[in-house]
């Protein structure tokens, strides 16, 4: 793609300073060449380790390049063989400077979207050198094709409000073809693979609250991107509008209405391959599976919790549940589970065997992941009501009132999610004090509403902190305030709730382990040779020492502490070199709990199942041992992901559902829909 732009915008630098290369034919070889020698070249990367491959690619590309010129020109000059032997040797060169020679401009990747420099740089010299050898051909066959305008090009007069529609929505369709392409291109390369479902969500929330580093790493790659490309695209289909092209004389056709419109037919054509493309990023079945395909998941397994009967004890257990950022059993050593040469999590994989840790495996492990718990209010709405998120915009035209989901995530005070019942409400029907400590802005994503209206949660954020004093005015770091600080203001905060006497279920959330590469301050110890292993090694001494100081307070002997991360990390970078069959999980360690699961090790199970699991690790008796999609993980039924499968569990979450729709997102009871449908 690099490489056909570089000629696109050659062509136009070429016309805008007279060297007026202008044969049509010439200018669609020169592309069509160029393309395929970038795509064989991208083709056959694997292979062209071998000397050998590299060396006859480059003579079966430059015989088709010279059997071209020879069959569309008739010639057989020295034109031919000198453009042909300059283009053999820049496919030679273009080969070493990509497959062996050490380039290290790795910034450069980054900053064009291409999975390496090399791939970057090869495409520049091949579009480059094409062009260059091209020019050398006719400069030597006809100096006429370099110097004059071509006799059939003609310019056609056409109104300007006709010129300038269509220039616009030419210019409009090709930008946004490209932007959409390098935007799912760049959601990928960013955040790792995420399903469509948090795509769409985001798409629906304020970035007033995103980090600036994301902010800025959109503008810079995906946009600035697309308008280069697609600004030079543009200007060589404009081409088509300022010029038309007769057919030969042997057809007698003076004029031909067709090219008049070849700029908009292109632009629509990149508009639908750039679309298709871009949602190939997230697999074009899983797509189709979550905007048009029915599933019945929710209809057959979806459990309402306001249904089911829960029997707290007498003497009701104290809940510290901390939400660690993108914390993963990955990063502990190999012999214990993860996929680290060395334990980043020396602390808390040391909590998960001396106390309840659930594992697919023998060794440490987790959750796996599932569609809608992938991101942090996701993952907080997962295993707080064992709900996923979906994004769902569609109107049920059947339901004369409350059809429309626009303010279903709380655009509005009282709908966030109307239908899920949740461990925050169980919890407040029960006197328990319950508040929200997080670093950073509540409202992002909705988060302050969602506890708000699911347990009336008392939120202590980043804005709290400012108001109240325990940061200056005007102190921002990272999200909001450093973890550091976090466990500080936590510790005072439980002081505060448990010497009220009643029951308190109190929730914070971390955030220094964030992609990219987390939050490094000057307390942060520098043990490894990057910043985010320091930074992930950090966070579990410091979860430690809050655990630690927990346990020496009065009330921890009433107390169940609940570790989990909100879901898998999406620093990419970081798990380049793990191998593609381990299976990466979220972290969970339960501590002092009063009772003891049937089976730890070998189970299948997501974040959801922590909604009915964390209400056991406080003693409650849980008729049917399932609320929402989770599965009491204490017990021994099998969970959703144990009984369908994996892969079939997955498959469903991803599909479209009119009970999500209706019931959860919109919040009519059950017994209505099933009466409506």
């Amino acid at each position: 793609m690099c490489g056909l732009s570089v000629s696109l915008v050659s062509l136009i630098i070429s016309v805008i300073y007279g060297i007026e290369l202008l044969n049509f034919w010439l200018m669609c070889a020169m592309l069509f060449f160029n393309f395929k020698c970038c795509y064989v070249i991208v083709l056959c990367k694997q292979m062209s380790e071998r000397p050998i491959f590299m060396i006859l690619l480059s003579i079966i590309v430059s015989s088709l390049y010279f059997f071209f010129l020879y069959k569309v020109f008739n010639e057989k000059k020295k034109s031919v063989l000198l453009s042909t032997v300059f283009l053999n040797a820049t496919i030679s060169l273009g080969f070493y400077l990509m497959f062996i020679g050490d380039l290290s401009f790795s910034q450069w990747g980054k900053i064009f979207l291409v999975p390496d420099i090399k791939m970057l740089m090869i495409s520049l010299i091949t579009g480059f050198f094409f062009f260059s050898s091209l020019f050398i051909f006719c400069y030597f066959k006809d100096k006429n094709l370099v110097y004059h305008r071509q006799k059939n090009i003609t310019v056609e007069k056409r109104t300007q409000v006709s010129r300038i529609i269509m220039k616009t929505v030419s210019l409009l369709f090709v930008f946004a073809g490209f932007l959409f392409f390098f935007s799912c291109r760049w959601v990928i390369d960013y955040f790792g693979e995420v399903d469509i479902e948090q795509v769409l969500f985001t798409l629906t929330q304020s970035v007033t609250e995103s980090g600036t580093q994301q902010i800025e790493s959109f503008v810079f790659n995906p946009l600035l991107t697309s308008l280069i490309i697609s600004f030079s695209i543009w200007l060589c289909l404009n081409f088509f509008i300022e010029f038309t092209f007769p057919f030969t004389e042997k057809l007698k056709i003076e004029k031909f209405g067709f090219w008049k419109y070849l700029s908009l037919s292109l632009s629509a054509l990149l508009l639908i391959v750039n679309l298709y493309s871009g949602l190939s990023f997230f697999g074009i079945d899983d797509v189709k599976a979550a905007l048009f395909v029915q599933g019945k998941i929710y209809e057959s397994f979806y459990v309402p919790g306001e249904d089911v009967p829960i029997e707290l004890p007498e003497n009701k257990r104290n809940l510290i549940y901390i939400f660690a950022e993108s914390m993963e059993t990955t990063y502990v050593s190999k012999e214990l589970g993860g996929a680290m040469d060395e334990n980043l999590l020396p602390n808390l994989s040391a909590l998960a065997q001396e106390n309840i840790s659930f594992s697919n495996t023998n060794l440490l492990g987790g959750a796996l992941s599932a569609p809608g718990t992938g991101f942090t209010v996701a993952a907080m709405t997962a295993q707080t009501s064992g709900t996923p998120m979906r994004a769902s915009a569609e109107k049920n035209q059947s339901w004369s009132a409350g059809g429309d989901l626009g303010n279903a995530y709380g655009q509005e005070v009282n709908d966030f999610l109307p239908g899920v019942y949740s461990l925050g409400e169980i919890l407040d029907e029960h006197g328990y004090q319950q508040e929200l400590l997080i670093g950073s802005s509540a409202s992002f994503g909705g988060r302050d509403k969602y506890f708000q209206q699911h347990g009336n949660y008392t939120i202590s954020d980043y804005q709290t902190a400012l108001d109240e004093g325990w940061i200056p005015e005007g102190y921002k770091i990272w999200w909001g305030y450093e973890d550091e600080k976090l466990f500080q203001f936590a510790k005072s905060r439980l002081d505060e709730l448990s010497s009220s006497g009643e029951p308190f279920n109190f929730t914070l959330l971390t955030a220094d382990t964030h992609f990219e590469d987390g939050l490094m301050t000057e307390n942060t110890p520098v043990v490894f040779d990057d910043q985010y292993s320091n930074v992930i090694h950090w966070s579990d001494q410091m979860i430690y020492d809050f655990v630690e100081y927990v346990k020496t307070q009065p009330y921890y002997e009433n107390t169940t502490i609940i570790i989990c991360g909100d879901h898998l990390s999406m620093d990419q970078d970081f798990f380049e070199n793990i191998s593609k069959d381990y299976d990466r999980t979220v972290f969970n360690v339960i501590i002092n709990s009063p009772v003891s699961p049937q089976k730890t090790n070998h189970r299948l199970f997501s974040t959801m199942d922590f909604f009915p699991t964390t209400l056991a690790a406080l003693g409650a008796n849980i008729e049917g041992e399932r609320l929402g999609l989770g599965t009491n993980l204490f017990s021994e039924k099998e969970t959703l992901m144990e009984e369908l499968g994996y892969e079939t569990f997955y498959q469903e979450l991803q599909k479209k559902s009119e009970y999500y729709t209706n019931v959860i997102l919109n919040g009519h009871s059950p017994e209505t829909f099933s009466s409506s449908e």
